[in-house]
Order: structure tokens, then C-alpha cells, then sequence
């Protein structure tokens, strides 16, 4: 992992991030992604191993998966286990391809995907039978706007959150048409803030070419437009904002990663790695 480091991530600290010890009540956000959004794991793995207390979480598409579980009770490395089971020998993709009318057409249910979800977190829980506060940020179709759910089945409103356009098929709850998240809001901090964290991290992980091209892939800079020709108001200007935080973690992660089943631990040690560093340079300036 040493070759993924420093040049490869992105960090932002508030004036008050060297606050993170004395702080009451820490809010994580967890950004989406696919598998991108694994580093948020590797946050959560980091944090625990440093003995630093999560309060409540927030979370996008991967990032309301990984919350979900974390907040259910799993420990980080059930989590990781399930994880690897999920991408290995591209099992997520015939999960997929089982819930559609034809194997290669159309969109996902999803249905097989969350039964298997359920039953790696071992039970079907409300949002009040949760560890943690969890709140799962999803699109709105309807208001063109985003949504926080936080009431219901906690997996229900994962798989609103999870909804990718032209993978996943959109999902009704009260009145509205739910899909990804990351459309209008990859990362919600301004909710762990109203619901009283006093300090806030979060992590988004951004695709890049290769180690070498460190630019965005083609896809994730057109996203905004794709999404806009699929009937979303996307804002390119807010839908590539950073949001407020105290410690903003932003890991440039190599497309080869995403490639394949096989190396999705990579990108969890890449989250918990830019986590390390993180905390390592705030100790080291204040």
C-alpha cells in the first residue's frame, strides 16, 4: 500500500480539526461510490484501532451501506469479511443480473442483493433498534431534492440510497421516488451538525485514471451531465462542492482498483491509511 499514499489524497482540516480529542459527540459521513466507497470502511477500521468514539453516522449509497451495518453492530472486520464475500468471483454482479427481466437488459430490483445484505447483518432492523444514529441520504425524484431517511427499515432505506441510475431500479417510499444518494448530496454533514456532533469527519473517495494520471475518469467528471439527461437537476457546481467538515478526507483512488473483485481490500487499506495520516498530521501541527 506505501505506493498509494501522500500523492494519491486529498485533506482538508477546519481550524477547530486539532478539537478531535476533546470533542463530545463525533459524526462520521461516508461518501458513495462503487466500489469506491470502501475507503469509508477503512475510516471506520482506522478509527476504532485509535480508540476515537463514533457518535452517529451519515451515509451515501456505499457509505449508507457501510454505515447501516456499522450501526446494526457488525465489528469492522464482519464487515469486511461480508464485504470481500460480496466482490469476490463477481458475485455482485450475478446478484444483479438475477433481478432483471432479461440477464443483460434493464435495470436491477435488487432484491436477491438486499436479501443477501439482511442476511449479513444477521437481522432486519428499525432505525430505532440501531447502535448508532444512522442517517441515509437519498434523492427525491419527485422534489429534485435530497432526502435524509432516518425512520422505518433501516435496509429499506439502503437500498433507496443505493438506487444507481441505469443500474438499480428507483424505489417508492411516501410519496416519493427514491434513487442514489450521491445525486444531489454525496456527503451530509449538515445533518450530524443539526443532530449535535460537535466535530465532524468525513471521506469521499474520487476515481482517478491510474497511479500515474491522476486525473478524474471521464465518467465521474460527466456524471452531473449524464444524470441531468436522465431527468435529475443536478447542479455541476454543488454536486462537486466540499462540503463543511472538520476533517475533509478526499483519497484519489486508482481506477485498477475498481477493476476487479480481488482488490477491493486495497481500497479499504487506502481509506484507513489516509485516515492515519490525517490524524498523524494533526497531532504533528498542534
Amino acid at each position: 500500500m506505501d505506493r498509494f499514499t501522500q500523492s494519491v489524497t486529498r485533506m482538508r482540516f477546519s481550524a477547530a480539526a486539532a478539537n478531535i480529542h476533546s470533542a463530545k459527540k463525533i459524526g462520521v459521513a461516508l461518501g458513495p461510490g462503487l466500489p469506491y466507497g470502501l475507503v469509508g470502511l477503512g475510516l471506520l477500521v482506522a478509527l476504532e484501532q485509535l480508540g476515537i468514539p463514533i457518535s452517529m453516522i451519515s451515509g451515501t449509497s456505499m457509505g449508507a451501506l457501510m454505515g447501516a451495518l456499522y450501526a446494526s453492530g457488525l465489528t469492522t472486520e464482519a464487515i469486511h469479511q461480508h464485504t470481500r464475500g460480496f466482490f469476490a468471483d463477481d458475485k455482485l454482479a450475478k446478484l444483479l443480473r438475477e433481478n432483471k427481466q432479461k440477464p443483460y437488459l434493464g435495470l436491477s430490483s435488487g432484491e436477491k442483493l438486499m436479501e443477501e445484505i439482511r442476511k449479513a447483518a444477521g437481522w432486519d432492523p428499525e432505525f430505532y433498534d440501531l447502535k448508532l444514529p444512522l442517517f441515509v441520504v437519498a434523492a427525491d425524484k419527485v422534489s429534485q431534492k435530497s432526502v435524509i431517511l432516518r425512520h422505518g427499515k433501516v435496509f429499506d432505506a439502503v437500498r433507496a440510497s443505493i438506487a444507481m441510475p441505469m443500474l438499480l431500479e428507483e424505489v417508492q417510499i411516501g410519496g416519493m421516488q427514491l434513487a442514489d444518494g450521491a445525486i444531489f448530496a454525496p456527503l451530509d454533514t449538515e445533518t450530524l451538525y443539526a443532530e449535535g456532533a460537535d466535530f465532524v469527519i468525513a471521506i469521499h473517495a474520487k476515481p482517478i485514471r491510474s497511479e500515474r494520471i491522476r486525473e478524474l475518469t471521464r465518467r465521474s467528471k460527466l456524471e452531473p451531465y449524464l444524470l441531468r439527461l436522465l431527468g435529475w437537476k443536478t447542479d455541476p457546481e454543488i454536486y462537486f462542492s466540499k462540503p463543511a467538515c472538520d476533517i475533509l478526507l478526499r483519497p484519489r483512488v486508482p481506477q485498477a482498483l475498481a477493476a476487479k473483485g480481488n482488490r477491493v481490500d486495497e481500497i479499504i487499506q487506502l481509506g484507513a491509511k489516509i485516515t492515519y495520516e490525517a490524524l498523524y498530521k494533526i497531532e504533528k501541527d498542534s
